[in-house]
């Protein structure tokens, strides 16, 4: 403020000096600590939810009792023809669409559902709460729409076509993995149909 500063008590700006690096190694350490935990639990290449993280929220959920009657529900997406564009068009641009994907799953899904890429082409979305199988079916058909929508990249027109199978989670009843093992089974009698469907 430019009034004059007092003498400072013997050792006390040293004292001051050691408490500010503390201070800034335990923000360091935090920050990593974060990108780590980051790293462990998202997909590298979209940056959504990995299976790790996917599996941890299924624990959660089936731990809870439904309340008023909703539950949640699993949504396991397959992209019909996929290899197609990696096989004619290249993998730098099926990456760039399965980045594509990713982001319109974000943005068509509700803040407390999670969506996550499994491999591949294979993503899920964890509804946190549904009233019921034609509410999730609904949504799993919106996602559909959604995702139909042509997209363009490098000059090409793409249009993704998928196949989902929904799958109801009830508290304790199964382990996170055979809620996947059913979903994925759900996703390939959608697939047997003819695919670009929801069952």
């Amino acid at each position: 403020t430019g009034s004059p500063v007092e003498e400072l008590e013997d050792g006390l700006l040293e004292k001051m000096r050691a408490l500010s690096d503390q201070a800034t190694n335990a923000l360091d350490k935090a920050e990593l600590m974060w990108h780590v935990e980051r790293e462990a639990t998202s997909d590298p290449l979209t940056g959504i939810a990995n299976r790790r993280l996917l599996r941890s929220r299924l624990e959660a959920v089936m731990g809870d009792p439904a309340a008023d009657g909703r539950r949640p529900a699993l949504l396991f997406i397959d992209l019909d023809g996929f290899k197609q564009v990696n096989d004619t068009l290249g993998h730098g641009i099926g990456d760039e669409l399965l980045r594509t994907v990713a982001v319109r799953l974000r943005r068509n899904t509700r803040t407390d559902d999670l969506v996550a890429r499994l491999g591949g082409d294979e993503f899920t979305v964890l509804l946190s709460s549904v009233s019921g199988p034609e509410d999730a079916l609904d949504i799993g058909r919106q996602l559909m729409t959604v995702l139909s929508q042509p997209t363009f990249i490098d000059g090409h027109r793409l249009q993704v076509r998928c196949s989902i199978g929904v799958v109801m989670i009830d508290s304790g009843d199964r382990t996170p993995l055979q809620v996947l093992s059913d979903a994925d089974a759900a996703m390939y009698g959608a697939k047997k149909s003819g695919g670009n469907r929801c069952a």
